[in-house]
């Protein structure tokens, strides 16, 4: 698990700076065969809709024919007031050649619009329902900047969200990111413990 996106430039997001924009439609990628040479394994296809925002992303790595890439993951985009306010993932079954639900992501805001809780489900297909399986919380300062982002976990046995993971982020007097504390919920004593430290 873990904290996926804290606001910073990621594939799901992306924040182009300059005059011109550029848009990204595939990334692609090689790996080494047992000469050393390198040799196509694969790419990353972007799509997009009239607003430039990203619908669609798939990871092209299911060889159909040497060469030729068909989409492994795909993770589709819902959009709200120029916000995601979703994203769907579907992976490809090999054995029947259908892509399946995996998991969803339900986004949500605060009245600054900034994203202050996502909630994680997986896809049940014995059900063929969503159920719950943990849930992300962030808070704020008066500067909108991210000082906490806390995981809970479902617990199964009781139904309830319990305390998972939290990181905490510290800011020097400009401003900038000077410490990220990465905390895991000890359900025995009922504490956080410390797990690690990155300082910037």
């Amino acid at each position: 698990y873990g904290h996926e996106d804290i606001g910073l430039n990621n594939m799901n997001n992306p924040v182009f700076r300059g005059a011109i924009k550029y848009r990204l439609d595939r990334e692609n990628y090689d790996m080494m065969d047992s000469t050393g040479a390198l040799v196509p394994n694969g790419n990353i296809s972007y799509t997009y809709n009239a607003n430039n925002q990203i619908t669609q992303v798939s990871d092209n790595f299911h060889e159909v024919t040497p060469g030729i890439y068909s989409p492994a993951f795909i993770r589709s985009f819902t959009y709200e007031n120029s916000k995601i306010i979703k994203t769907e993932d579907e992976e490809l079954d090999i054995n029947t050649g259908q892509f399946v639900k995996y998991s969803r992501t339900k986004m949500y805001y605060n009245s600054k619009g900034l994203l202050s809780q996502l909630d994680y489900d997986l896809y049940d297909t014995t059900l063929s329902e969503y159920k719950p399986d943990r849930r992300e919380v962030r808070y704020y300062d008066l500067n909108d900047r991210i000082v906490q982002d806390t995981i809970f976990k479902l617990n199964v046995d009781n139904g309830l969200m319990e305390f998972y993971e939290r990181a905490v982020f510290l800011y020097n007097a400009q401003g900038l990111l000077a410490d990220y504390l990465n905390y895991a919920f000890d359900l025995g004593s009922s504490t956080w413990r410390n797990a690690y430290r990155d300082f910037y």
